[in-house]
C-alpha cells in the first residue's frame, strides 16, 4: 500500500515518521518532495551520489514520474510512503489527495501557538530534532509578536481547511493524527491498520519506537520571554488552553509504585464477555477547533 503523511513543519512529523519507519513491514521516507534535500532512507548502497544527483533531476523535470520511483523502492517491505509540506509541490499534493491507491494521513497540531514557538526557537538555534541519548542545549527563550504569529497562524489553518476540503470533495477517506497522540501505542497502532499493516508487528517498548525526543517544555508560555504578553493575547482570544501543551495517553492511572505510561503493551490486552478488543478504534476526521 502507498500512503502519505500530510504535515507541517513541527507538528511531529519527523517522529512519526521514524515509529512508522521501525514496523518491519512499513517503510517511511522523509521530505522526499523538499526543493533543496532529498530525504529518502534508502540503504547507503542503493543511493550514491550519481544516483542522488539523477533523482533530484528527475524531481524536477517529472515529479509523477519521479514519485513512482520513490514508491516502487520498498526494499522489501509491503507499505511505502513519504510525508509532504505546505508549498513543497502543491500539484503534486493535489494530485495524490485525488489518487484512491495513496492513502492519506493527516497530522495536525491544534496548539499553533506550541508549532509558532518550536520553529522559532528551532530557527534560532538551527537544531531541528534531537535524537535519544545525545545532549542538548534547552531551546532558546523567543519574544513573541503578535503581528508575526496571527499570519502564521492563519496560513497554517487555511492549508489544513484546503487539505481536507479537497479530500471531501473528492470522497477520499483519510486519517487524521493530532501531535498529541502520536506516543500512545493504541492510536499509533489505529494508523498502522489504516496503511494496512499489521499493528501486532509493532515494538511493545516506546524506548525502541523512536530515535526521536522532544526539545521543548509542555509549558508553553515559559518558551517566550514575554510570556504575561502571550497570555493576555491568548486571553482576549479565548485560547489559554494553549498555555500548556500535554499528550493523549490511553492508558490506566499508575497505582503505588507503578508509572505511568503513554505506551500500552497492545499484545497483552485481557479479554471477556464484555471487551471491546475485537472493535477497531476509529479516529473521526473532523477538522480541529479553530482559534480565531
Amino acid at each position: 500500500m502507498r500512503f502519505v503523511i500530510i504535515a507541517s513543519p513541527r507538528t511531529g512529523s519527523s517522529l512519526l515518521v521514524d515509529v512508522l519507519g521501525r514496523h518491519p513491514k512499513i517503510f517511511c521516507n522523509g521530505n522526499a518532495l523538499h526543493p533543496r534535500h532529498l530525504w529518502l532512507f534508502w540503504p547507503k548502497s542503493e543511493l550514491p551520489s550519481p544516483l542522488k544527483d539523477d533523482l533530484c533531476a528527475l524531481r524536477e523535470k517529472n515529479p509523477e514520474e519521479f514519485l513512482e520511483r520513490l514508491y516502487n523502492a520498498n526494499f522489501g517491505k509491503d507499505h511505502v510512503g513519504f510525508k509532504i509540506f505546505n508549498g513543497q509541490n502543491n500539484p503534486m499534493l493535489r494530485k495524490m489527495i485525488d489518487d484512491a491507491k495513496i492513502r492519506k494521513i493527516v497530522l495536525y497540531r491544534k496548539n499553533v501557538l506550541a508549532s509558532f514557538a518550536s520553529a522559532q526557537a528551532a530557527r534560532s538555534d538551527k537544531q531541528w530534532s534531537v535524537s535519544k541519548g545525545t545532549s542538548s542545549n534547552f531551546p532558546p527563550k523567543i519574544q513573541f509578536d503578535e503581528a508575526e504569529f496571527v499570519p502564521f497562524h492563519d496560513k497554517y489553518i487555511s492549508y489544513y481547511q484546503k487539505v481536507m476540503r479537497r479530500l471531501g470533495k473528492r470522497n477520499q477517506p483519510f486519517h487524521f493524527l493530532e501531535y498529541a497522540d502520536i506516543n500512545d501505542s493504541l492510536l499509533i497502532a489505529n494508523v498502522v491498520s489504516f496503511i494496512g499493516a499489521d499493528p501486532a508487528l509493532l515494538s511493545r517498548k516506546a524506548d525502541d519506537r523512536s530515535r526521536h525526543m522532544k526539545q521543548n517544555s509542555p509549558d508553553i508560555l515559559s518558551r517566550f520571554t514575554n510570556a504575561a504578553e502571550i497570555e493576555a493575547f491568548l486571553s482576549r482570544n479565548n485560547l489559554l488552553h494553549w498555555a500548556y501543551e500535554g499528550e493523549t495517553s490511553i492508558a490506566p492511572l499508575a497505582t503505588g509504585h507503578e508509572r505511568r505510561s503513554n505506551s500500552i503493551d497492545i499484545h497483552a490486552r485481557e479479554r471477556d464477555s464484555t471487551s471491546i478488543d475485537d472493535v477497531p478504534l476509529q479516529c473521526e476526521p473532523t477538522l480541529a477547533e479553530q482559534s480565531r
